[in-house]
């Protein structure tokens, strides 16, 4: 059985690399990835040294060897993912008698094909360069004068305004491929956001305090800045596809779900004022409900782990101090001092409650759920972990 390939078209910097990362972590069937680096770097350097004027020559061969190879393992039934360009350079006619789109439709012709063209404001694509330190700072717009321009794209994405996992959700949902929630969008997706962030905000001065990811799609990654110009910053992530508002801005899904919440603060050294500010913090919990004591309310209900509260700290809608759950300590205590691994947001109710281990020590979700299931058991709730 054929399988299929999806053909992601674009010059460096547009994040064809990083779609394609993206498709291979939300995929749940596998997804084999053919990028032209791979294929340039099978030839020897030495040669690239010895026929320096034949630089072309060497690229219409690779980038063809690819696509004879992708075609193969498209015959054997795998599904691929062409990281590529299509350059019209006289080389590919030279070397093979067609040009590069004529030498795709044919080595492709009878496949499940599908071409996504990715575009990029050109002052955009030379920001990116010089963020890598890698590439030329024009080196886009060369290859831009190089690209094929007389071809029907299938989608065509700006990836100025659409992030990579958002472009990558829309070409899986076009190609049929079946999508893993478990990868989205806890994990690969936050890291996304947060490199992100950190490198289009900078020449606004303004920081990622903390940006936390749930455990469960319906909830948003919620995202915290802080800084000196948030009016530029938000209208920088304006320009880029956010929804805005005067203290906070919101992506939304195809859907009109919230994707991604980030609330700005307009200063530095911000005061504590949510939860997740919490995360990674050193905090001191005063225990008044120690592991082993039973519930004062509910008297058949006992504390599997030390529970407590910050004092001083922030005050939750209830008026009282936000909680802890201790874990990683095995006998009751009386107080404690550790970090903040993750903070339970309850949905059907108005407490927060902060999970505070050992200095050093890690903990997965999966624990805190079981170690706190004697009482989170009978509450609707969610997860939010920092995303390093």
């Amino acid at each position: 059985m054929a399988g299929k390939v999806i053909f992601l078209n674009g010059v460096t910097s547009c994040g064809k690399t990083t779609v394609a990362e993206c498709i291979k972590a939300m995929c749940s069937e596998p997804v084999y990835v053919f990028s032209n680096d791979i294929f340039h770097n099978m030839v020897s350097p030495r040669a690239y040294e010895k026929h320096e004027s034949a630089f072309w020559h060497f690229v219409a061969d690779t980038i063809t060897a690819q696509y004879y190879a992708a075609r193969g393992c498209v015959d054997a039934g795998f599904t691929v993912l062409i990281d590529g360009m299509l350059l019209d350079l006289p080389e590919y006619t030279e070397r093979f008698g067609k040009r590069n789109i004529e030498l795709v439709n044919d080595i492709f012709a009878g496949c499940d094909f599908t071409l996504i063209d990715l575009t990029c404001p050109p002052d955009e694509l030379r920001r990116r360069n010089i963020a890598r330190g890698d590439r030329g700072v024009r080196q886009s717009d060369e290859q831009l004068s190089f690209m094929t321009k007389d071809y029907h794209a299938d989608l065509t994405v700006d990836v100025m305004t659409s992030m990579p996992d958002e472009t990558a959700e829309a070409i899986m949902h076009l190609c049929g491929l079946p999508f893993d929630d478990s990868a989205y969008p806890a994990g690969y997706n936050a890291k996304l956001r947060l490199r992100f962030l950190t490198a289009v905000l900078k020449p606004y001065d303004v920081r990622v305090v903390s940006l936390a990811a749930s455990d469960d799609v319906r909830e948003p990654l919620y995202v915290r800045l802080a800084g000196a110009r948030t009016d530029a910053a938000l209208e920088e992530l304006g320009s880029r596809g956010y929804e805005i508002y005067p203290d906070r801005a919101m992506r939304l899904s195809s859907d009109c779900r919230v994707r991604e919440l980030v609330s700005v603060i307009p200063w530095y050294g911000l005061p504590v004022i949510d939860a997740t500010d919490y995360l990674g913090k050193t905090v001191t919990v005063t225990v008044d409900r120690p592991k082993g004591s039973a519930h004062p309310e509910h008297p058949d209900m006992t504390y599997g782990v030390n529970y407590g509260y910050i004092e001083y700290g922030l005050t939750m809608p209830d008026g009282d101090e936000i909680d802890a759950y201790i874990l990683g300590v095995d006998e009751p205590v009386s107080e404690f001092r550790g970090t903040v691994a993750a903070v339970i947001h309850r949905r059907d109710d108005d407490e927060d409650k902060l999970i505070v281990v050992p200095e050093g020590m890690s903990v997965t979700r999966e624990q805190i759920r079981r170690e706190t299931n004697f009482c989170e058991q009978y509450f609707d709730s969610v997860i939010y972990m920092e995303v390093e």
